[in-house]
């Protein structure tokens, strides 16, 4: 999976930086994927740099998707509106201002104008191909913080969503290579707890002797549990079954 090569990335008058390389997840996924696992891994930045103030997802033409508030920054206060148009890839200050006019951000100060939050502030963005779109992810902290180590943060942060995205990437695979194998209809919630036990031990490969040994029952009434199991699943004999019950408790892994 490509990184930001640190070196690509350049200052702006300001303080803004903008991504020069883009980032590129390793396949197209939708824009809502991509929100999603902003939102779920959001924590590792607000948690671990505290100075970072929020993040937002914007599309390819800088309209918010959606946006995370650091609580312990106390922002509650501010409004992100989705939909709305930041404008332009530098954001910083001018940008910010511009939002504000143009109704996208709506912050309600708490002391009047000496907010010390917006007072002076910055923005990382990293450009991030999600399906036909470009979706870039700002994280946005304090200004007066602004330094090669915050910066290298942001970056640990973007490689640290990438690893979510490979799995996710690579559950979504395996999801999608289980369903083409396994039987459509097949679910085991109609058997009774009697018939789950002989199941669990046929994926296991046991024969009939065998699990009616392990469950202190006859072969007689192994065999009609068996014959029942596969009536109720629709299966055409115990390796059919069997095959369907692992490629089940597959699925339930990575789901």
């Amino acid at each position: 999976m490509d990184t930001i090569d640190s070196k690509a990335l350049q200052a702006r008058p300001g303080g803004s930086i903008n991504a020069i390389h883009p980032y590129m997840p390793p396949n197209r996924l939708p824009a809502d994927i991509l929100k999603l696992l902003v939102k779920t891994n959001c924590d590792f930045l607000f948690n671990t740099l505290l100075f970072y103030n929020f993040i937002l997802l914007l599309d390819e033409d800088f309209r918010l998707v959606s946006w995370h508030l650091n609580s312990e920054k106390m922002l509650s206060r501010v409004n992100f509106h989705t939909g709305a148009c930041l404008g332009e890839e530098r954001f910083g200050e001018t940008s910010i201002s511009k939002a504000q006019k143009s109704k996208a951000v709506s912050i309600q100060y708490c002391h009047e104008s000496r907010n010390p939050v917006f007072s002076s502030f910055t923005n990382c963005t990293v450009p991030v191909s999600a399906g036909s779109t470009h979706c870039y992810i700002s994280a946005f902290f304090l200004g007066s913080r602004m330094d090669k180590v915050s910066f290298d943060h942001f970056l640990l942060f973007t490689e640290y969503l990438a690893m979510n995205l490979k799995l996710y990437v690579n559950k979504i695979g395996a999801s999608d290579f289980t369903y083409k194998i396994m039987q459509p209809d097949f679910n085991i919630s109609c058997l009774s707890q009697c018939e789950r036990n002989v199941l669990n031990l046929m994926k296991l490969g046991y024969s009939n002797k065998e699990i009616s040994r392990c469950l202190h029952i006859s072969e007689n009434t192994t065999k009609s549990h068996i014959k029942v199991i596969l009536d109720k699943l629709s299966c055409k004999n115990r390796t059919h079954v069997a095959v369907n019950a692992v490629l089940s408790d597959i699925l339930a892994l990575i789901e």
